[in-house]
């Protein structure tokens, strides 16, 4: 650890009056950025994540989104923006320099658009000093507002814990349990879903140290850059309720799970989540089948362009007649800029 600290270099707060805030972030009053990243293979599940942020913004009146494009052809930007209700975002794309990643795992079914974020310090304006970052694979049913007004305590940065850690801590790091200091008493969180403090990212190099963590050690970073960033962080992370990152591990679970008063808890989370993230294999575009959130993420996903690109959706067993009503709707919504 020592070699990845001696290369850090602080670098100097660009914004003049940056003594004036605390090490939270930027003021409460300031519009909110979410930060996504994605190429054109997750074009259309980006696009839902951005309709459900949009469709559940209650009290925030608009929110600012950097999305890290690792390759979204203009057509799928098009459509993305397409996709989204009138004023409610303000869509902007960064190319990504995808040499910057190195050699980085691209085994499994990774790409190189999930080491993306870990670039987010540099690629982000100067003046962007708190970030929202949500993973594309995911729905927002809660006003991020309540994120971004999250007191982060002094810590880097907030997420959720992550639920398999205790169970797989073993095959997290390669078959080492203790790999560079992190144990199973660490506090391991979920990288789908974070309130970054950027001052605190960028001073502290937490990006590019993971990613060279990641390119130093391939062979134990079976999470990828989740991994790298918990070996870095090691438990220095703001813990956030679950309901922020619900995913069908959490629901899938034998019987006998919810018992007890944390039992009752748990069960009532996965019942009213605020954010459903469909990390791993199992995405309801890509498998048909019933799964924890499928029918929430196609709601969303009949109010984007890419209403029809599903081939199971299960609009399409509906009868011609009722299918041409429901096209009919979405597109004079589109015109005439409706909330549908």
């Amino acid at each position: 650890m020592n070699e990845i600290h001696s290369q850090q270099a602080e670098q100097p707060v660009s914004d003049p009056a940056a003594h004036l805030y605390a090490a939270g972030g930027p003021p409460r009053r300031g519009r909110p950025v979410v930060l996504s990243t994605a190429d054109d293979q997750f074009a259309l599940p980006l696009a839902v994540m951005l309709r459900s942020l949009a469709d559940n913004l209650t009290w925030t009146p608009q929110v600012d989104v950097y999305v890290l494009d690792c390759g979204i052809s203009r057509w799928n930007k098009w459509n993305i923006r397409r996709s989204l209700p009138a004023g409610a975002l303000r869509v902007c794309f960064l190319p990504v320099p995808m040499g910057r990643l190195g050699d980085v795992n691209l085994g499994g079914y990774w790409s190189r658009s999930v080491y993306a974020k870990l670039l987010m310090g540099e690629l982000l304006p100067a003046d962007v000093r708190r970030a929202i970052f949500i993973d594309a694979d995911t729905l927002v049913l809660r006003d991020v507002g309540e994120l971004w007004e999250l007191d982060l305590d002094g810590h880097p940065l907030g997420a959720v814990l992550d639920p398999e850690y205790r169970l797989q801590e073993a095959f997290l790091w390669g078959g080492d349990p203790g790999f560079w200091g992190v144990t199973p008493e660490t506090p391991y969180f979920n990288s789908g879903l974070m309130v970054i403090d950027l001052d605190r990212w960028r001073r502290e190099g937490i990006g590019m140290q993971s990613l060279r963590l990641l390119q130093m050690h391939p062979e134990r970073m079976r999470c990828v850059d989740q991994g790298a960033l918990n070996v870095f962080i090691k438990g220095n992370f703001k813990t956030i309720d679950d309901a922020w990152n619900v995913s069908w591990l959490f629901y899938d679970l034998p019987a006998g799970t919810f018992a007890g008063e944390d039992g009752e808890r748990r069960k009532q989370t996965y019942r009213n989540p605020r954010m459903i993230h469909f990390w791993g294999p199992n995405k309801p575009w890509l498998r048909p089948g019933p799964a924890y959130g499928t029918e929430r993420f196609f709601a969303y996903l009949h109010r984007t362009a890419w209403w029809n690109s599903v081939p199971f959706a299960p609009w399409k067993n509906d009868p011609l007649r009722k299918r041409f009503r429901r096209w009919l709707r979405v597109w004079k919504a589109r015109i005439l800029g409706w909330r549908m």
